[in-house]
């Protein structure tokens, strides 16, 4: 049953690396904010990069599900007891390997809209080039959630703190230029 998850992990992950590979081969667009659909081009790799992230951490949590319910199967059955359901594997807490998955895609469906909105914005009126850097940023402090969560603080924040950094200074910059074109 793991098979489809892993196989969706694999060819998430194969995605996010052929997404970074064109976008480092397309190079960058002209500086300045985007004013053409051309000038969006490494912005759209960035987006694309992140629902890849967001389809390994979909696939990942998936595939701890399956794993966790199959052990506390073994484990129920050894002690001729009643095997839990996968729903209650999955939603019921059984498992800190299942919820550091649930918290890794629960968190970063949290943070994906800020981000892509601010991706976007700061792309818009700020920098597109400027905008792809930070957003690829983002997506490599966003990458590794799920290996630290449940570490001893502060290793969470190696990865959030800087995220939010990222989606605040483009949501920020963004906003101030776009301030500066009202009369």
């Amino acid at each position: 049953m793991k098979a489809l998850p892993f196989s969706g992990i694999c060819s998430s992950s194969a995605a996010l690396f052929a997404t970074a590979v064109l976008a480092w081969r397309a190079g960058p667009v002209p500086p300045g904010p985007a004013t053409t659909r051309a000038a969006f081009v490494p912005v759209a790799f960035v987006a694309g990069a992140a629902i890849a992230l967001l389809y390994i951490f979909l696939f990942h949590q998936s595939a701890t599900s399956f794993g966790a319910h199959a052990e506390l199967r073994r484990e129920a059955k050894a002690r001729g007891e009643r095997a839990p359901r996968l729903a209650e594997v999955k939603y019921g807490g059984n498992s800190g390997a299942v919820l550091a998955a649930n918290r890794c895609v629960g968190n970063y469906l949290e943070q994906l809209v800020p981000f892509l909105l601010s991706l976007f914005g700061h792309a818009l009126f700020v920098s597109a080039n400027q905008a792809a850097a930070i957003g690829w940023a983002w997506v490599f402090f966003r990458s590794y959630y799920g290996f630290v969560f449940g570490r001893p603080f502060p290793a969470l924040f190696t990865s959030t703190i800087p995220a939010y950094l990222c989606v605040w200074w483009m949501a920020g910059t963004a906003i101030h230029a776009a301030a500066t074109l009202v009369p």
